[in-house]
């Protein structure tokens, strides 16, 4: 079958251009089965024309970019009749809503690699879909739910991501803001899926942790170096370390290969899931950056958060790597149900204690699939009525209960970035800080290109 896959236009630019791995192994799957596949990455070539003659188009959608998702099936169902799939987390915790567009005819719900290669063979010979798991579809008026499909165990199973569909690939991506540092041929990878806790704000697909081997991971990053010549690799794993003498393994082996190179950990480490020989190992092969999810700088706040966390582990964690000398990101959430003027005052001054190189707060959103959005539905309200506001705004409260002010909660954020970034001491030290210097023609062209709206 002559399949397109598409990952939909933001609807501002996000500085950080990720391949959208999950598309990449869905593409790799779906053209070992021997389909004819076709890529169109919007986020990155939002002018692509496209083709309207194929017979399936799959679309992945998250909860920001849902709505432009449904405008594209609108848009093929005009200039033709394919077969529109859906895929992703929003989709996945919300199929009926998707659904009940008449241009959406199937959702593929959680992880969709085999899924999907089965919906094509169905597809293709027309046989009933009720027996392809882990879909959602649509029979006349009624709306179908097979039972869901067991979470793939063996993730070195799958194929290297089709990366060679991405005609940008990999010049039109990038790991790091392009305010840190200069652009350079740089990739993502996993080394694991799923995450084992369960903190509140976070929807996930799955709590069950799957790790690759060490030795397959090391193989795809000599395959990153050689085949596309990348130089800097970013991992995306909910939790990459949470065993952390495989971590150590994987250090070791790309240091007994040669294959060092600079790299970093962009979804976060967890701050319990380390000790000073992984991070040295880590330095040695080539990690130059870490981020930590902290969360919250109050310990009550932080336990109910879910997390699994304290506040002593985390300042442990940047002692530590910083001892090593590594730089670190430290990400902080703002305004949960529970949260005071108090608790949001206790983030800020905690994040000014660890003293990162870089902090990043956001408030909280309720994503479909999160206990938070499960709360602010049976006891607070939504503020927005447009998906399209999850995640690329700043600075705005999307919901509201009893006893937190949005306001508030948009005041402290200003406040909490104002607090971090204009402390004189901060200021000096990234002034005097060599990599400032070392990186400051690449940071003068990432700023330009970001205000004129990120041409190459």
């Amino acid at each position: 079958m002559k399949v397109l896959l598409i990952d939909p236009k933001p609807r501002i630019f996000a500085p950080s251009r990720y391949v959208p791995l999950g598309l990449a192994y869905l593409a790799s799957c779906v053209e070992r089965a021997g389909h004819d596949v076709s890529v169109v990455d919007l986020n990155v070539e939002p002018k692509t024309k496209l083709d309207f003659d194929v017979d399936v188009v799959g679309i992945t959608a998250t909860t920001p970019l849902i709505e432009e998702a449904w405008k594209l099936t609108e848009l093929f169902k005009e200039h033709g009749d394919p077969v529109t799939v859906f895929g992703g987390y929003h989709p996945t915790f919300l199929p009926e809503e998707s659904l009940s567009k008449p241009t959406v005819d199937v959702v593929v719900r959680f992880e969709g690699e085999q899924t999907m290669v089965e919906l094509l063979d169905r597809l293709e010979k027309g046989r009933p879909l009720r027996g392809v798991k882990g879909i959602s579809y649509k029979n006349g008026n009624k709306i179908v739910h097979t039972p869901n499909r067991p979470l793939l165990k063996n993730l070195d199973s799958l194929p290297y991501p089709s990366y060679h569909l991405f005609r940008r690939f990999p010049e039109g991506y990038s790991t790091t803001h392009p305010l840190l540092e200069p652009r350079k041929r740089t990739a993502t990878m996993i080394t694991s899926r799923g995450c084992p806790w369960a903190c509140t704000f976070c929807g996930k697909f799955s709590r069950m942790w799957r790790p690759r081997l060490p030795e397959k991971i090391v193989e795809e990053w000599r395959w990153l170096i050689d085949e596309w010549k990348i130089r800097d690799i970013g991992t995306v794993d909910d939790c990459w370390s949470l065993k952390v003498d495989r971590a150590k393994e994987i250090c070791r082996l790309i240091i007994k290969e040669g294959l060092e190179l600079p790299w970093t950990t962009i979804s976060g480490m967890r701050v319990d899931c380390l000790d000073r020989e992984l991070l040295t190992l880590m330095k040695r092969s080539g990690c130059h950056r870490v981020s930590f999810g902290v969360e919250q700088g109050n310990p009550v706040a932080l336990k109910k958060l879910g997390k699994g966390i304290t506040l002593q582990q985390a300042e442990r964690a940047f002692k530590l790597t910083k001892e090593i000398g590594i730089q670190t990101i430290a990400f902080f959430v703002l305004g949960m149900p529970w949260e005071t003027r108090e608790t949001m005052l206790d983030s800020i001054n905690f994040a000014k204690k660890l003293n990162p190189d870089f902090v990043q707060f956001t408030i909280a959103d309720p994503i479909p699939g999160s206990d938070l959005f499960e709360h602010v539905k049976k006891y607070g309200r939504f503020l927005s009525s447009s998906w399209s506001e999850y995640g690329f705004r700043e600075g705005k409260m999307l919901f509201e209960v009893k006893g937190l002010s949005p306001k508030l909660v948009e005041e402290m954020f200003a406040q909490a970035y104002k607090s971090f970034y204009l402390r004189p001491s901060y200021v000096f030290n990234r002034l005097t800080d060599k990599n400032t210097y070392l990186n400051l023609v690449g940071s003068i062209r990432g700023a330009f290109h970001f205000l004129l709206g990120l041409k190459d």
